[in-house]
């Protein structure tokens, strides 16, 4: 910190140095889970990413034992930071608009009061931005679920303007930070509008709207699509008819009558419930109809000791899971790959160029089309392949409406089996019915939707690259701002004449706890005092074992410390340095022994 220059009526100074008051908070012995109301606990959960914070799944702790709480009661222009875990170092303020007039912290939480001759906004911006966050995470100790101690605040260097210089720099802070939610708000209001313009896109294009007046130019010109399906599925039972005729005469015995003829099944026509009116030339068809005649043309990957994941390997042939199945799209995704003989006996498993893909597993209902230059490859048993008639209908159109349309989410989700792992199958899937009009209609449909989307995803993108761009806005703000460069420098006030002031204020506070009469220390979590527990044993224990006897938990290891830092003078201890009692329970080694003096 002391590298960044600031003005000369500024001084570096520390967090502890401005700060009246700093604690942590408590939750009952065995948790809140079992408390539907009484006084709000928040934790490192509730604190927000911009300084607020999210009531959405408040905790709350007994009103009598928020009562006998000594520590932890939030109050207005509290500035609070998460002290453990993943989002260690986290901080909001109370502000005004705090919901609770009575709320307490847990034990996950610090609570910082600032002097009243400071501005706690001012503090809060410094602790909040990039910068802030470093200097508190100096005292990080511990893996990934570690956190910092009371220590920390001695390690925060801040730089300190004189108050009336914090006024107006929170002033402006705010001021800009305004502008900039104000225009993140019209993106994503934007955003939002350009969704639903999708949306209307896709739905005009698949009933017929999106080329209601090229149709017109152009009726005389198509073949109905119904028409176009039954001449297909009657020359698909002709070749099947023939073959089996072939098959007949290889066997050297021709059958006697048609009844052979029966065992041919039609595919499943259209039965949907929510099955509409559609455009003149247009039918509604399932995917069985319009799947292609050959074989496993609906089909999934290899199921169960077909194919282990232990069998992906880095080199070697392509495997199709629902990573590489994305909104509409394909994606190399997860490059899983099996070895070339795995492949050879999986072959019959493999991705065909202009297959859709529909994922029917974990993440139900994606779609894709598998792109024309995709390498040999397989699918998973979490992707259903469909091989479609392209007489009938174009892949990409097929993919649209899976993908695009509420008609076909419907179908799915409607239908979507079991409850811990729902899934389609192929039973399911067949069963699909799609809109399909001409393949000359379906190809202008699917270039004007295309072209559109391009100008959609287009528009998207730039939106996004300004929402990612308001961080980095409001960082380089709040660097100037505590680099002294926001506003102008003019005040003839010093900082250094105002820490004597909070040198003063804490300097009353303390004569002041000094002259209240003591009261006897509550323990807040149902534990016994270590004072109790150690005259229970008489014989010298390890501050381990007075740890777990006085039924401190894991999380409550700060609070154990200053219990046993104020039994210090009481206490003989059995050492082999007096130096670990200050260390313990950072020490792993510690083996020192204590009992009460006699």
């Amino acid at each position: 910190m002391s590298e960044i220059l600031i003005p000369e009526s500024w001084s570096f100074t520390t967090l502890d140095s401005v700060l009246i008051e700093l604690e942590s908070g408590a939750r009952p012995r065995g948790g809140v889970s079992g408390y539907e109301s009484g006084v709000p606990s928040l934790g490192g959960e509730h604190l927000g990413n911009n300084g607020d914070f999210k009531f959405d799944n408040i905790k709350f702790v007994p009103v009598d034992f928020a009562n006998e709480m000594n520590k932890g009661h939030i109050q207005p222009f509290d500035i609070l930071i998460v002290k453990d875990g993943a989002t260690t170092a986290k901080t909001s303020i109370v502000r005004s608009s705090f919901p609770y007039k009575k709320a307490v912290i847990n034990e996950h939480l610090f609570r910082c009061k600032v002097s009243r001759h400071v501005s706690a906004e001012y503090i809060f911006y410094f602790l909040w931005s990039s910068v802030g966050r470093q200097e508190i995470l100096k005292d990080f100790r511990g893996a990934a679920q570690g956190g910092i101690s009371k220590e920390f605040v001695k390690k925060v260097s801040i730089p300190l303007a004189p108050l009336e210089q914090q006024k107006l720099i929170v002033s402006k802070i705010e001021e800009l930070f305004s502008h900039i939610d104000a225009g993140v708000e019209g993106l994503k209001q934007t955003k939002a509008k350009l969704q639903q313009y999708r949306q209307s896109v896709l739905k005009d294009a698949v009933t017929g709207k999106l080329t209601e007046k090229w149709r017109e130019l152009n009726t005389d010109k198509l073949e109905p699509s119904d028409k176009l399906l039954d001449r297909i599925l009657a020359e698909r039972r002709e070749n099947w008819e023939r073959e089996q005729l072939k098959a007949f005469a290889k066997k050297g015995s021709l059958p006697k009558d048609e009844k052979w003829k029966e065992k041919y099944r039609e595919p499943t026509e259209p039965s949907w419930a929510g099955l509409t009116k559609l455009p003149i030339g247009w039918a509604w068809m399932t995917i069985e109809q319009l799947a292609a005649d050959i074989p496993r043309s609906i089909q999934s990957g290899p199921f169960g000791s077909n194919l282990k994941h232990s069998e992906f390997t880095d080199k070697g042939k392509l495997v199709i899971g629902i990573d590489n199945v994305r909104e509409g799209f394909f994606s190399k995704g997860s490059d899983n790959r099996i070895s070339d003989e795995k492949f050879e006996e999986l072959k019959k498993y493999m991705a065909r160029p202009g297959d859709v893909l529909i994922t029917v597993m974990a993440t139900v209902g994606r779609t894709c089309v598998v792109p024309a230059d995709i390498e040999p490859a397989i699918i998973t048993k979490h992707v259903y392949r469909i091989s479609i008639d392209q007489k009938l209908a174009l892949p990409d159109f097929v993919n649209m409406y899976l993908w695009g349309a509420a008609d076909a989410k419907k179908q799915f989700f409607g239908q979507v089996i079991g409850q811990t792992r729902p899934g389609l199958n192929g039973g399911i899937i067949r069963k699909v019915c799609i809109p399909i009009p001409s393949i000359e209609e379906q190809r202008e449909i699917f270039n004007a939707v295309d072209s559109k989307q391009v100008s959609i995803d287009r528009l998207e993108a730039e939106i996004s690259s300004k929402l990612n761009m308001v961080s980095k806005l409001k960082s380089s703000i709040l660097t100037k701002a505590f680099a002294g460069e926001l506003v102008p420098n003019d005040s003839q006030q010093t900082a250094s004449e105002l820490l004597e002031r909070i040198k003063v204020e804490k300097q009353q506070l303390v004569k002041k706890a000094k002259s209240k009469p003591k009261k006897e220390k509550k323990v807040t979590t149902g534990r016994k005092s270590l004072e109790s527990v150690l005259k229970a044993v008489k014989e010298p224990i390890s501050p381990e074992e007075l740890m777990q006897l006085a039924e401190f938990s894991l999380v409550e290891i700060e609070e154990f410390y200053i219990e046993l830092a104020a039994l210090s003078e009481q206490l003989e201890k059995f050492m082999p340095a007096k130096e670990q009692l200050k260390s313990w329970p950072y020490e792993k080694n510690a083996s020192l022994q204590l009992k009460l003096k006699d």
